[in-house]
């Protein structure tokens, strides 16, 4: 209800054959409820209407049954109300500051709460709880949405960019008492985000960068951590991953190469695996591995002959947080090589190859001696193996 009007109005005449222009505005009081008061705008034309009023005295019964389950009306206070809406076509918004803080799960609290309440005409409004998560340090933040369904069941989200994975694994191993797993410790993090149902169970998902190599890769890692409880009511938490890069085979359309990934390998568990078989697209062994940031191995094409070069049938990357090694090793039609990363006395990287060549060679097969071996005698050279010298890795892997 509007009431108390005052305003103002602006008129413009046209120019030619336009007509005049008239703007305006009003300034009155709104009603809101039953006790909420508020100085309002109306805006000419139109008729939108919007106000706001900091620390309102009234204004609880807005809220109706509106808050999610553990949210008491009367446990609220208003920081601030904000009302908009559109007589000429029925929508509305009515934002509500709350001084309260929503635990939408065990550990996980929402402060900073604002309750949006949304729709057009009469029914029952759309419902939105923003919130602020705090994820350990105190620049360490995540706005949370929280969504209400037909059903009146909420679920909640959210995303953060601007967090280091140290102060995200401390917090982790806080909140719900696990650790993140030690084989990704070297995570260059550049998200993590949220999603949580009505029931409590939902997931983390961090993602970034694994250093691999000595360039930043183009494989895009994401940690996942799903959270829920088991038939006993107790907190669980586990743990996978997954490893995509986009090849570019210079045709325009990048090539997704999915790696199965394996968490926790090795003894002490600071290893993880990756293991990815063609399915029968062309994709250069140079290609993957630069897409994997192991670019100090550009001299690999040099080193192996044209005929030694065909497309990748598969590739498996074993990366070793603790040490911080990773292992490559590639098949293709005639060869399968392995990579590894060493240091040398000083700590300075080195690359160290070892290259398996299938010749399939038999002394029958040589003209001279053809017919002449007796039966089921036969000596052959099944493969070659060679050990280049390790070399350092500053582009500069080992002589051709």
């Amino acid at each position: 209800m509007l009431d108390g009007f005052s305003g103002w109005l602006t008129a413009e005449t046209g120019r030619g054959d336009e007509p005049p222009r008239v703007s305006g505005g009003l300034a009155a009081l709104l009603r809101a409820g039953n006790s909420l008061e508020l100085e309002a705008g109306l805006a000419v034309p139109g008729g939108a209407v919007s106000g706001s009023v900091y620390r309102p005295e009234g204004g609880l019964d807005l809220i109706g049954d509106e808050l999610p389950d553990g949210l008491s009306r009367s446990a609220t206070e208003l920081e601030y109300c904000y009302v908009h809406c559109d007589p000429a076509t029925r929508d509305y918004l009515l934002a509500l500051g709350l001084d309260l803080e929503w635990g939408f799960i065990d550990g996980l609290a929402l402060t900073g709460l604002i309750l949006e309440l949304s729709g057009t005409g009469g029914g029952t409004p759309a419902a939105t709880v923003i919130g602020t998560l705090r994820l350990g340090g105190a620049d360490d933040q995540m706005v949370v949405c929280g969504t209400r369904d037909a059903g009146g069941a909420w679920s909640v989200s959210g995303t953060v960019t601007d967090i280091s994975f140290r102060g995200f694994a401390d917090w982790f191993a806080d909140t719900f008492g696990t650790r993140l797993p030690e084989a990704v410790a070297g995570l260059e993090l550049s998200e993590v985000s949220l999603a949580f149902d009505h029931t409590g169970g939902g997931e983390f998902r961090c993602s970034g960068a694994l250093p691999l190599g000595e360039t930043t890769p183009a494989a895009a890692f994401a940690l996942r951590a799903a959270v829920g409880r088991d038939g006993g009511g107790k907190r669980t938490v586990e743990f996978s991953a997954t490893l995509d890069v986009a090849v570019d085979l210079g045709d325009g359309e990048p090539y997704p190469m999915s790696f199965d990934v394996e968490l926790g390998t090795g003894g002490d568990g600071t290893r993880l695996t990756a293991s990815w078989t063609s399915d029968g697209e062309p994709v250069p062994v140079l290609t993957a591995l630069a897409a994997l940031g192991l670019d100090g191995l550009g001299e690999l094409e040099d080193a192996l002959p044209a005929a030694l070069r065909p497309a990748l049938r598969a590739l498996t990357l074993a990366y070793d947080a603790g040490a911080g090694r990773t292992v490559v090793t590639a098949s293709t039609e005639r060869l399968t090589f392995t990579v590894a990363s060493v240091r040398d006395a000083l700590g300075k990287p080195l690359w160290a190859l070892q290259a398996v060549v299938a010749v399939g060679l038999g002394l029958s097969q040589l003209p001279l001696l053809s017919g002449l071996l007796p039966a089921g005698a036969e000596l052959a050279v099944r493969a070659v193996r060679r050990w280049p010298p390790p070399r350092p890795s500053r582009g500069r892997c080992w002589p051709s």
